[in-house]
C-alpha cells in the first residue's frame, strides 16, 4: 500500500498533481516581469539585471537578454535568458 491508500492508480494521480504544483511553483520563483526601456512587458529569468540589454537574433524565436561581459580586453555577451 503507497502512502495509505489502497488505490494505486489515485496515488499516482495524486502524485503527478503534486509534482505539477511543485513546477509550476519554481517557474513562478525563476521568472519575473520585465519593462524595457521603451516600454515593451514580457516575462523574463530572475537573473536579468537592469543592465542587461534585449537583442533580437536571427534565428531565434524569442528575444534574448544579454549581458555584456568584458574577458582579456574584448567586449562579449553572455546570454542570460529569453522573453
Amino acid at each position: 500500500m503507497l502512502f495509505g491508500t489502497s488505490n494505486p492508480e489515485k496515488t499516482v494521480t495524486m502524485l503527478q498533481k503534486e509534482i505539477k504544483m511543485d513546477m509550476l511553483a519554481t517557474i513562478q520563483q525563476s521568472l519575473r516581469p520585465v519593462v524595457a526601456d521603451k516600454g515593451f512587458i514580457g516575462i523574463a529569468c530572475s537573473d536579468v539585471r537592469k543592465e542587461d540589454k534585449i537583442y533580437f537574433v536571427d534565428g531565434c524565436k524569442t528575444p534574448l537578454v544579454l549581458r555584456e561581459v568584458e574577458t582579456s580586453g574584448r567586449l562579449r555577451f553572455k546570454v542570460v535568458g529569453k522573453i
